[in-house]
């Protein structure tokens, strides 16, 4: 017998089934592959951004990305703004639904971003810590956003 040859069964032998393995081997990686896409596509196209008005200051809930609270007395100036350039993304995540984290255009140079894609108005916040751009779910949620937050700044000066 020579080891260049795979073993034959013998009669009376019965074989071993290897395709019984490789179909529960394909079965699973199946299995698999569909919870990824599953689960890529819920991060794709779910998402928020909650902005609130304190006392105090803004608080940005934002998911898969770090929360901010700004206080009003770090804010120098608000500003409203439509089909804003937003530019690169240099850190955070980006989905069908938000766009939030560290971006870099030509307007701001680095800024912090936490939007929803399909809103094109931005309320601007020049900050004690740089620029930071934030909308709502629409542009008329947005337009009251930007209302409430220079009336909140008005109060406080």
């Amino acid at each position: 017998p020579s080891d260049a040859h795979p073993e034959q069964p013998t009669a009376g032998q019965p074989a071993t089934n290897r395709g019984g393995q490789s179909r529960g081997l394909s079965i699973g990686i199946l299995i698999f592959t569909v919870a990824v896409c599953m689960l890529v596509g819920i991060f794709l196209l779910t998402g928020e951004v909650r902005v609130s008005t304190t006392a105090e200051g803004l608080h940005i809930d934002a998911t898969y990305w770090r929360n901010n609270t700004i206080a009003y007395s770090a804010i120098h100036a608000v500003g409203y703004v439509e089909d804003l350039p937003l530019g690169s993304r240099t850190n955070g995540y980006g989905g069908f639904r938000t766009a939030l984290g560290n971006f870099r255009n030509e307007r701001f140079g680095d800024y912090r971003l936490y939007s929803y894609v399909g809103c094109k108005s931005y309320v601007v916040l020049q900050t004690d810590d740089g620029v930071t751009v934030i909308n709502a779910i629409d542009d008329q949620a947005t337009r009251s956003l930007y209302t409430a937050i220079a009336e909140k700044i008005d109060q406080m000066q």
